[in-house]
């Protein structure tokens, strides 16, 4: 087994637990109630984790040197899940709903379902630290497979959004239980009190990256808020369908991603750590064009006979959505770079205006034209956000890169205002990837063979 195996496992799981939830819910509401309670599950912990389960993963090796490394990262996890649910009470105070969902008691078990999730997530990450390989596969697998059942069976029995979090928090129970690490002096005395430098150099570092996956979360789901807002559930409902079978795109991109990170990382010679990421970039773009062949031959022969009615209105727009992360190897490039040259706070940066015009953009055009509004946003600014990536990368020189991107961006915003054939679409980025082989690969490859 791999990493790559098992992540591509484990969100393979959770991306079918979203297309077999129709067959089983009564109602679209229902399943956009759903899609929303998931949002929030996956947006919170970035405020209750503040980032230390990568911390973990920077640190482990240098624990120590750090003084009740591992008891502080616990004991600030437990005091800001405490401290969310001190928030909640206070706004459960003056409101009994927020985006269409009851306060009590649907978020209150989301911040139960996060923080059962998130120490499990603390304790793979010292697994995968300390090399515990076959604990970690097995912790992640079976989280993912019981978390899978039991939601299916949960919602099966109980009808509706109440099964989804039953089964999700049983299932987060069950793993902590027969997976939890050595006991941890947690609770007695001294818990209050925390080593004032074990904390500052955990949140120096962890800090900026609260920021980068939050807002790039946000980016991914903050139209579903903002469709419940404007429109009504059903059409949360109908968008979470259509967004959960466009964005498989990206498992076409995880093996690579996983295989080729560590080799960029590892190589000081910038000649041979560009020809990497070149190799990257055409092999990550040929895997997203046939992976979103894939999704639109799926979406005009499959799903039309597999979803009822109801579902098939908004079938067209898998495609886009598909088609809207197409360019994102792009962004992977560049972010690996910034990484590589320790520019954390530029990913952040970038990450944070691009979520901002997202959210700008959502809140003023799907009250004008609707649903399809979330679709054309969400490629406008996944576009925006890649270009600026690159930009970053290189310093804000318009290199190729940017330029190609750019190109690319506005050809395909072209095809899809003007509702010409995704097959276009297609054929005008194989155009692009024979451009790209022939001019900066083949012959990257034959400078190198003669200069050797």
């Amino acid at each position: 087994m791999s990493y790559g195996f098992i992540e591509g496992i484990s969100k393979g799981l959770n991306k079918l637990t979203f297309l077999v939830l129709p067959f089983i819910l009564a109602d679209i509401d229902s399943f956009g109630f759903i899609g929303l309670l998931v949002s929030i599950e996956l947006i919170l912990p970035y405020f209750t984790l503040l980032g230390l389960e990568r911390a973990i993963l920077r640190f482990y090796s240098e624990k120590q040197q750090i003084s009740a490394f591992e008891q502080t990262i616990f004991k600030m996890v437990n005091l800001a899940h405490i401290a969310a649910i001190l928030c909640i009470l206070l706004l459960n105070q003056f409101y009994d709903t927020i985006f269409g969902i009851d306060i009590f008691p649907f978020i209150y078990l989301v911040v139960v379902l996060v923080y059962l999730q998130g120490i499990n997530l603390l304790h793979l990450n010292i697994y995968r630290a300390s090399n515990q390989h076959k604990i970690y596969f097995g912790n992640r697998l079976v989280l993912q497979i019981l978390k899978f059942a039991l939601v299916l069976l949960f919602v099966y029995f109980l009808n509706g959004p109440m099964g989804y979090l039953v089964g999700a928090i049983l299932a987060a129970l069950i793993t902590n239980i027969v997976y939890r690490k050595k006991k941890l002096s947690l609770t007695g005395e001294g818990y209050m009190k925390f080593p004032k430098e074990t904390m500052r150099t955990l949140l120096l570092f962890s800090w900026p990256f609260i920021f980068h996956s939050l807002a790039s979360n946000l980016l991914g789901n903050a139209d579903k808020f903002i469709l419940e807002r404007y429109l009504d559930m059903e059409q949360v409902g109908l968008y979470t369908f259509a967004y959960s079978f466009g964005t498989s795109v990206v498992f076409a991109f995880l093996g690579i991603t996983v295989y080729i990170e560590p080799l960029i990382y590892k190589e000081n010679e910038e000649e041979k750590r560009k020809i990497l990421l070149n190799k990257f970039l055409l092999m990550a773009l040929a895997m997203g064009i046939l992976a979103t062949l894939a999704i639109y031959l799926i979406s005009i022969f499959v799903l039309p006979e597999l979803y009822k009615t109801s579902y098939q209105s908004v079938i067209y727009l898998i495609p886009l959505i598909a088609i809207s992360y197409i360019l994102q190897p792009f962004y992977f490039k560049a972010n690996y770079q910034l990484i590589y040259a320790k520019k954390s706070f530029n990913i952040a940066f970038v990450s944070i205006v691009s979520c901002i015009l997202n959210i700008i953009l959502n809140i003023v055009l799907i009250p004008k034209f609707g649903i399809i509004a979330a679709v054309y946003t969400t490629f406008i600014s996944n576009a925006l956000q890649y270009m600026m990536f690159v930009l970053m990368a290189n310093k804000f020189k318009i290199d190729s890169d940017f330029i190609e991107l750019t190109i690319l961006s506005i050809g395909i915003s072209f095809f899809i205002y003007y509702e010409i054939s995704i097959l276009y679409i297609f054929l005008y980025l194989i155009m692009y990837l024979c451009y790209f082989y022939y001019f900066k690969m083949r012959k990257t490859i034959k400078i190198k063979s003669s200069e050797i």
